[in-house]
């Protein structure tokens, strides 16, 4: 628990705790009481501290070196990106045009994704394990939510509409690499659950435009040709 008459500096749902001097310097403007404001804060540092402790139960009991390093083969991009590249010159050379559209779509629901992560970690700041632990201080980047869980999670999500029998191998990929990450020691438990719900709503909600789209252009494609039978008959 905070010490009396300090505060901890509230940063999104997954704080770094920091003390300051004036108890209530760091939740202004937020329209809440203080006896809501201390329930708050005693809230998100009972969830930290219990992250905290599943990720060092599992550093310790359930993360060996060499299931460590298969981790970070796993997730490295440069391992990643082979694949994909094979997955979209087969797709291209199958049928060009969907080819293509596939491939946009793909780099705009990632690059969505992407950003997305990087919005939330920029709100949040929460400082990587290692960091927080003293192991490693150079960090790149913040913690939560681990912008790995978010991207595939979100291809898994458009992808399995897009291909329903594929759904249990995307899902199940999605979760190999978020929890890859965190065995690799670059993400608390709480980073990779916290992808992997903002990367389904990503996915969830492009899925919704794109089948909203989809339907748009059929009922256009449907309508051209109602009224290019029309001109036959009366001809």
């Amino acid at each position: 628990m905070p010490k009396p008459g300090y505060c901890l500096k509230i940063q999104g749902i997954s704080p770094n705790f920091e003390f300051y001097t004036d108890p209530f310097s760091c939740v202004v403007n937020t329209g809440l009481g203080k006896a809501e404001i201390m329930h708050a804060i005693e809230l998100l540092y009972f969830l930290n501290r219990v992250d905290k402790t599943i990720y060092e139960h599992i550093l310790i009991y359930a993360d060996p070196p060499w299931l460590r390093s298969i981790c970070e083969f796993i997730v490295h991009k440069n391992n990643l990106y082979p694949f994909l590249i094979i997955f979209f010159v087969y797709s291209i050379f199958r049928n060009p045009k969907k080819g293509f559209i596939l491939l946009a779509t793909t780099l705009i629901l990632l690059g969505l994704s992407d950003a997305t992560a990087s919005f939330i970690k920029n709100l949040v700041e929460r400082h990587r394990p290692i960091y927080q632990m003293g192991i490693y201080i150079a960090e790149g980047g913040y913690s939560f939510p681990s912008a790995h869980a978010v991207n595939s999670m979100a291809f898994a999500v458009f992808y399995s509409w897009k291909f329903p029998k594929a759904s249990p191998l995307l899902y199940s990929l999605a979760i190999v690499i978020g929890i890859s990450r965190m065995l690799a020691t670059y993400h608390f438990p709480g980073d990779i659950m916290g992808g992997w719900i903002a990367g389904f709503l990503v996915g969830y909600l492009y899925v919704l435009v794109w089948r909203n789209a989809e339907e748009r252009f059929a009922k256009k494609i449907s309508h051209q040709g109602t009224a290019e039978s029309g001109q036959k008959i009366s001809f």
